[in-house]
């Protein structure tokens, strides 16, 4: 499957605010669930805008502020069933705690 499919994110500098935003759209027809995890190590504050997971219809986009310094990583999920809370809940790019994505564990 093409991977510019599943979920293109396209950063931003603000220049007001010293944060960053992260577009996340999802160019595919179908639906995905975004996820991110916060570096336990990465000196910056975690993401408070947004929880650390969410369902994205296809052709839809969010934006997501980060802070100044913030370290992580953004990736797409898809074919998910949150009956399970495992990192087996999506076909592919499960994470521990379901639908929003355990911030300790991802």
């Amino acid at each position: 499957m093409n991977q510019a499919c599943i979920m293109i994110a396209q950063l931003f500098l603000a220049s007001s605010s010293l944060a960053r935003t992260f577009t996340i759209q999802n160019n595919c027809p179908f639906t995905i669930w975004p996820a991110y995890f916060t570096n336990p190590d990465s000196p910056a504050a975690k993401i408070t805008s947004q929880p650390a997971g969410w369902e994205a219809q296809g052709s839809s986009q969010k934006s997501v502020d980060v802070p100044d310094g913030w370290a992580g990583r953004f990736w797409g999920r898809r074919n998910c069933d949150f009956s399970k809370t495992g990192p087996t809940s999506c076909a592919t790019g499960g994470c521990n705690g379901g639908l929003v994505c355990d911030s300790a564990t991802g």
